[in-house]
């Protein structure tokens, strides 16, 4: 839509014309009058027109001439030429004044109607004509030579905006502020949409009008739209404030006001009788336009949907079932009552006469009546229900535990000795499970030290009782026994020392089976000797101020086997002991011989030897032999015999000293005396094959009739 633009009334100055007298055309204009306008710019070939803003209908535009249309804005009416080429060939201009003589002033007035507090439908809205000089003003040197359009129309708008219709019709009317406007309708009939056009010229004189529509109609609504006698109704207008005030409610019979009469909108008024009946008055007050500060006023009246109902008590509660020492809520629930009376036998406060009573407090247990009494002004109804409140005895939680220290890892067990409970819920702060629905918890456990709650909840499935014991369970630091010997494995008759590796533990005993000193209560127990063989458990118990720890290692201790008794033989000046054994060691009159560590020894000195011999195990084992003589040899014969090679590799020769023909027997043994080969043969010039014995030591036995020689013998 296009915009339009009103004012009250238009004065224009004539404005003194400033022009080239090559632009020719009317000196002075008047809005909606048409004007044709020339020019003769030497050498133009074309032309551009420029004319005031708002003016329109302009046709011609590149020629000498034009026709425009002239609205309310003034100013030069301008051309410039170009010739063939486009090059300017000067501009000229013509100022026209904005007047004419020919106008007149106007003002709206409403027919069809004289009291503004009448409900207007219709009316027919005209323009008044004022001539010349009526008003004031005018435009003094005419209109000049223009022809006034022929589409012009008086228009009339809503707030300035909306386009209502055209003056001298019969339409609707409505609350509001109108103003009119000439309308050139060239451009269509639509007119909204028209181009506006207001009058230049005319006098001071109002062009507007408020039309005070008025059609008050009172209308009140109830809340609730039935009501019994005693009960309270909220009655609501449409009125709006006005400068007449109150009282807006006027009461006849049957109703009593809560709040005041004087409220435009609403009142709460209380129903006491039947009938119920009052007067509403709505009133509205003339602000602007004709019948400016009238009050206009109407009224309805009015009877209240009532009647004389009868009460019936009727009532809930907030529970029914109450723990004792508890409190509960009444609510009323009761039809056409204004009035009211409790009766709670067995709680606190016994009685009420509260339309909704509460904190009604019950404190042993047992089954109540409740009853109510609930009326009107006529009459009443009265509600008993026996035992309607049952209260239940309050669960006392309580328990027992197996044990309140004890040390970590350590589990016990607990035990309700709760009243009045069907259900339980268990809360161990730092036990597994932390938590339990049994009757009595077994076997909660506490893996860490320190001080821990524990809470029991205990219900009868409607009341409960919270029993929260804080740092009920101590535990304790637990040690952890753990213990080292060296050594481990021995020889009968050895001793080990023990290492205690316990951490936490304040006292420990020991237990040795099989060992000579079988218990100690030292912390390492030092000297603990064992005489036989085989394989021991060690025990160690390590406790503090209230833990225990116990720790048995099976078969910890091994006792090798004792070595079997060694003999010794001597053969010549040679010591042999038994084979067989890792290690030997020979001793002279107690004293140890450097590097006699094989199983023989070849004697030097008179006197007494022993050998200790060691077994893989490391276990000793011990021969002695006393009053050895050393460097004696037996052998037949004065002339003796000599061996020969010795050591030999292969085969030896008996060399008598002296040419013998006797018999004699030949005999090898080994070291420990076992016999490896015999052979009887006569001692003259004999040779004897022994290559088949490995290297070692032998024991040569020459034996004839009469004697026996004994030598050693080595074979490489």
């Amino acid at each position: 839509m296009f915009p339009y633009r009103f004012f009250l009334a238009f004065t224009f100055f004539l404005s003194s014309v400033v022009c080239n007298a090559q632009v020719t055309g009317s000196n002075t204009v008047c809005v909606g009058y048409m004007y044709t306008f020339d020019v003769n710019i030497a050498g133009a070939s074309t032309y551009t027109w420029t004319v005031p803003a708002n003016w329109y209908g302009l046709t011609g535009q590149g020629t000498s001439q034009i026709n425009v249309t002239c609205n309310v804005s003034s100013g030069p009416v301008c051309v410039e030429g170009f010739d063939s080429n486009g090059a300017s060939m000067g501009t000229q201009c013509l100022i026209p004044d904005l007047g004419g003589a020919a106008s007149m002033g106007w003002q709206l007035v409403p027919t069809g109607f004289n009291d503004v507090c009448d409900d207007i439908n219709s009316a027919i809205i005209t323009p008044m004509i004022i001539p010349y000089g009526a008003g004031g003003g005018g435009c003094v040197n005419g209109c000049g030579n223009g022809i006034q359009h022929p589409n012009l129309v008086w228009g009339l708008y809503l707030n300035n905006q909306i386009f209502v219709g055209l003056i001298g019709t019969t339409f609707t009317v409505a609350l509001g502020h109108y103003s009119a406007a000439l309308v050139d309708t060239t451009s269509g009939t639509d007119f909204p949409q028209a181009i506006e056009i207001i009058d230049g010229c005319g006098g001071a004189v109002s062009n507007y009008l408020s039309i005070g529509h008025i059609n008050l109609v009172a209308a009140v609504t109830q809340t609730p739209l039935q009501a019994c006698i005693g009960d309270t109704v909220l009655l609501q207008g449409n009125g709006t404030q006005g400068s007449m005030g109150g009282p807006y409610w006027f009461i006849y019979t049957g109703l009593t006001a809560l709040t005041s009469v004087n409220d435009f909108s609403q009142i709460q008024v209380v129903v006491t009788g039947v009938p119920a009946s009052f007067r509403y008055f709505i009133e509205s007050t003339i602000a602007s336009g004709v019948g400016n500060g009238n009050v206009c006023t109407a009224y309805t009246d009015f009877s209240v949907y009532a009647m004389n109902c009868n009460a019936a008590a009727t009532f809930q509660s907030s529970t029914q079932n109450v723990c004792e020492n508890s409190c509960i809520n009444f609510t009323n629930t009761s039809q056409n009552a204004t009035m009211y009376q409790w009766s709670f036998p067995g709680a606190t406060p016994g009685s009420s006469t509260n339309v909704n009573p509460s904190n009604i407090c019950y404190n042993s247990p047992g089954n109540y009546d409740v009853m109510l009494i609930a009326g009107n002004f006529s009459q009443s109804d009265t509600l008993l229900m026996p035992g309607y409140i049952t209260v239940i005895p309050t669960p006392q939680a309580g328990f027992t535990a197996t044990d309140t220290s004890l040390c970590q890892n350590g589990c016990i067990n607990f035990t309700s000795s709760s009243l009045n409970a069907t259900g339980y819920q268990w809360n161990f702060s730092g036990g597994l499970p932390a938590s339990s629905t049994s009757t009595d918890p077994q076997g909660i456990c506490y893996n860490s030290a320190g001080d821990f709650d524990v809470s029991l909840i205990s219900t009868n499935g409607i009341c409960s009782d919270t029993l929260n014991l804080p740092n009920y369970i101590h535990i304790m630091v637990s040690q952890q026994s753990a213990f080292g010997a060296n050594p481990v494995n021995f020889c009968p008759g050895s001793c080990t020392d023990f290492t205690n590796l316990s951490t936490g533990a304040t006292s420990w005993q020991w237990n040795f089976p099989g060992a000579t000193i079988d218990t100690s209560s030292m912390e390492n127990p030092a000297g603990i000797c064992y005489n036989f063989a085989g394989q021991y458990d060690v025990q160690l118990i390590s406790s503090n101020a209230g833990c225990v720890d116990t720790l048995l290692i099976s078969n910890y201790i091994t006792v090798f086997p004792q070595p079997p008794a060694l003999s010794l033989l001597y053969i010549n000046d040679t010591l042999f002991s038994d084979q067989g054994f890792t290690f030997y060691q020979w001793y002279f009159n107690s004293n140890i011989i450097p590097g006699a560590t094989e199983y023989f020894y070849l004697a030097t000195a008179n006197g007494d030897y022993n050998v200790i011999a060691t077994d893989s195990n490391g276990c000793e084992v011990e021969a002695a032999i006393f009053n050895v003589l050393t460097n004696v040899e037996n052998i037949f014969s004065a002339e003796g015999v000599d061996i020969v090679p010795n050591p030999f590799t292969g085969k030896i020769s008996f060399q008598p000293l002296h040419a013998s023909g006797e018999k004699i027997l030949i005999t090898v043994l080994n070291s420990i005396g076992e016999k490896l080969f015999e052979k009887q043969t006569s001692l003259k010039n004999q040779e004897v094959d022994l290559s088949f014995l490995a290297a070692g030591l032998y024991i040569l036995s020459v034996q004839s009739k009469s004697d026996i020689m004994l030598k050693k013998i080595v074979k490489m």
